[in-house]
């Protein structure tokens, strides 16, 4: 109940509100907008849009999010008010402003049950397949989570495998955006205007340097 309060308290303007706002009032007037990525999150704002305010729209995404999580840390432990006291030092800071992020990291939790303590109850690939769909539906409202699809291969291999492997991807997460921008700028003068125009279009709009901070 605190952390539902805190959300509806805070989350009233961050730097992000013009954007989201004008986002809500184009889905009204243009449905086809949706498919201009992460249509999760936009269809979800085109059809409450239909009834409800943005405000509305945004408290209703945020207490989604809230039982979401709740329902995702029941399914790890029975410890949930210390859970929620630890995530309130520092996830919730983020969390409390970049409401798509919190939103999709609450439902990339419930999915992560079946790679990290799969059901035993179903298969071993049912299990996989049931993770590879919820990647997808958390991926329509933070595109970034699609990264996440490697994770699937976790029951498959040891788990000292499975560190090499992840700390594998977060290096290359980090190296290869840091190595596309030195290369870019050393040596842009020198490659044809298209070939820097594209990079930089790309860049914007696989958001590369959002992807490499998460």
């Amino acid at each position: 109940v605190f952390v539902i309060f805190m959300m509806g308290m805070l989350n009233i303007y961050t730097v992000d509100h013009p954007a989201r706002l004008y986002n809500f009032n184009i889905l009204q007037h243009n449905p086809a907008f949706i498919f201009s990525g992460n249509w999760g999150y936009q269809l979800f704002n085109y059809i409450l849009g239909r009834f409800v305010s943005f405000e509305v729209t945004m408290f209703i995404l945020s207490l989604l999010g809230v039982l979401i999580l709740i329902k995702s840390i029941s399914r790890y432990s029975q410890l949930k008010s210390e859970i929620f006291a630890l995530y309130m030092l520092t996830p919730f800071v983020i969390d409390v402003t970049q409401i798509k992020n919190f939103f999709a990291m609450s439902i990339w939790l419930y999915f992560s049950y079946y790679i990290v303590s799969p059901p035993k109850e179903n298969s071993l690939i049912k299990n996989s397949i049931i993770y590879i769909l919820g990647v997808f539906l958390v991926g329509s409202f933070h595109s970034a989570f699609y990264i996440t699809l490697f994770f699937v291969i976790v029951p498959y291999i040891s788990i000292f495998k499975s560190s090499v492997i992840a700390l594998l991807a977060i290096t290359l997460g980090n190296a290869i955006p840091n190595l596309m921008n030195i290369l870019v700028s050393t040596f842009g003068n020198y490659l044809p205007t298209v070939v820097v125009s594209k990079y930089y279009a790309y860049k914007a709009v696989l958001n590369l340097d959002i992807i490499k901070t998460r």
